[in-house]
């Protein structure tokens, strides 16, 4: 799913439905006040006579079709004194996965909504952005490599950060592209996990290893038996006595570390798991300047 940005306030925004976060109690008023500018069906739309706004409600209400924003999906996070992040995740999750259920194409997310959510938290909306990415990203996650038939429901094509401003600020936008990343991580980490040993084996593994490290500018090695063996992994090639399969480990590093900052920059890791060469601290790395 792309994810793309929206400004000048809620008359320039477009999307088959906009998320809108509510706390229990909460009227339309309250809990949308920047979006009822560009959608005021929104304020008495019935279904606000049996939403509540508790935890785990999630109701879709509906406006003109021919307007730009002709549905709101009302996502309740309850009361706000017991939000914590982990909740506001699984009900961005909860809203992501209803809109495809729904067959919808693209998903508004209303940076004002945000913010409101994001003040009640304690952190900054750049933060939150980068929480709701990550949790739509994941949501959206299926495995269905091994499947005929997919199934009918296709992923939103793109989730758009609304924002009341003229523009987007860089935090946001980083915030959004790190948790594109991360999501995309984590779900090529369920992907592997969830491929049959059939399938995966140890040399298919390795190449995805060096495949995916390529893609970004790391450094792949891949340790054989010989290299196993002088690991002292003698556990895991004890398993592997059991495959007529070879052993192979793979190991990625991303060199470019600190690079980024300045391309003068040499990093060397001193020590760090599983080679510590220090016990008085977890990682020592040791930063040159040429």
């Amino acid at each position: 799913m792309e994810i793309r940005y929206q400004v000048g306030g809620p008359s320039k925004w477009k999307a088959d439905a906009v998320l809108q976060f509510v706390f229990s109690g909460e009227g339309p008023e309250e809990a949308c006040s920047a979006l009822m500018q560009a959608a005021p069906w929104l304020g008495i739309a019935p279904a606000w006579r049996d939403f509540r706004g508790g935890k785990d409600e999630c109701v879709m209400m509906y406006g003109p079709a021919a307007m730009d924003i002709s549905r709101a999906l009302c996502v309740g996070l309850g009361d706000p004194a017991a939000l914590d992040l982990m909740s506001f995740r699984h009900a961005v999750g909860r809203a992501v996965r209803r809109c495809r259920s729904c067959g919808l194409e693209s998903i508004g997310l209303d940076a004002v909504s945000l913010a409101r959510v994001a003040e009640r938290l304690g952190v900054a909306a750049a933060a939150l952005v980068r929480e709701a990415v990550v949790s739509a990203g994941l949501a959206l996650y299926r495995y269905d490599r091994w499947k005929s038939d997919a199934g009918a429901e296709k992923d939103p094509r793109w989730m758009a950060v609304m924002a009341d401003d003229e523009f987007i600020s860089n935090d946001v936008r980083d915030a959004a592209r790190m948790a594109e990343a991360e999501a995309a991580g984590v779900c090529l980490a369920r992907d592997l996990a969830n491929d049959p040993a059939c399938a995966l084996t140890p040399s298919d593994f390795a190449a995805k290893a060096c495949g995916t490290a390529a893609r970004h500018g790391m450094k792949a090695t891949v340790f054989g038996r010989d290299d196993l063996a002088a690991e002292g992994m003698n556990a895991y090639l004890a398993v592997a006595k059991g495959s007529v399969e070879e052993p192979r480990m793979g190991l990625i590093e991303y060199t470019l570390f600190a690079q980024t900052i300045d391309d003068r920059f040499t990093c060397v890791c001193e020590s760090c798991h599983p080679e510590v060469t220090d016990p008085t601290c977890a990682c020592r790395w040791r930063f040159v300047l040429a």
